[in-house]
This record gives structure tokens, sequence and C-alpha cells, in this order.
């Protein structure tokens, strides 16, 4: 529901690399509380994950060819659901619900 104050818009003309699949964006919005990974799976879906690692809160980054999110500093591993998948990181990270439409991507964040 669009009127949800809790779902998020943003625009695809401000990241534009969510039109492809395989693409992935960092959107930092300190108002929401918001520090996350987007990214368009090749099944047409978009994904939205923390995007600090639960290790040692390092940044981490998308590779979409496994869709998989891996931590810069220590390499660990996190499926789509956000899921631990190799340590050291032993607590999986927030994925938030997620959905594209032609011209938005939106995040359900509860503030």
């Amino acid at each position: 529901d669009a009127n949800d104050p809790n779902w998020h818009r943003f625009s695809l003309a401000k990241y534009g690399e969510l039109r492809e699949r395989g693409g992935w964006v960092q959107i930092k919005e300190s108002a929401l509380l918001l520090d996350i990974i987007v990214a368009h799976l090749e099944s047409g879906c978009v994904v939205a994950l923390w995007r600090i690692c639960s290790h040692g809160a390092c940044p981490l980054s998308w590779y979409a060819s496994e869709e998989q999110a891996r931590c810069e500093c220590h390499g660990s591993r996190f499926n789509r659901r956000g899921e631990v998948l190799t340590g050291p990181a032993t607590k999986n990270i927030r994925a938030f619900p997620a959905i594209m439409t032609d011209d938005d991507v939106w995040i359900y964040r509860e503030i």
C-alpha cells in the first residue's frame, strides 16, 4: 500500500543502475536510518540488504554473478535473504522487503 508511511520510494532516475539485471547500488538515507545495498537480481526481482557486515562493521559489496553480498574486510558472504553463507560473520544481516515498479524502487523500513 503506497499510503503506508513505512514504504519509501527511491527513483530509478537517481539509481539507474537498478534498471539492468545484475545492477546494484548503495543507498544511504540518514533520515530513514537506512544504509543498504539494493540489487536487481537476474530473476527481475530486487533485494535490499543492510550494507554493514555483522562481524566487523565493514561495508558489503554485491556480487551479481553469485547473488551474494561480500564483506570487503574479512570476506564474510551473505545470500540475498541476508543469511550468512561463510564467516567469520555468524549473525545474519537484515533484509528489507523491496519491490520495483517502472520508475521506482520501494523499500519497506519501519521507523
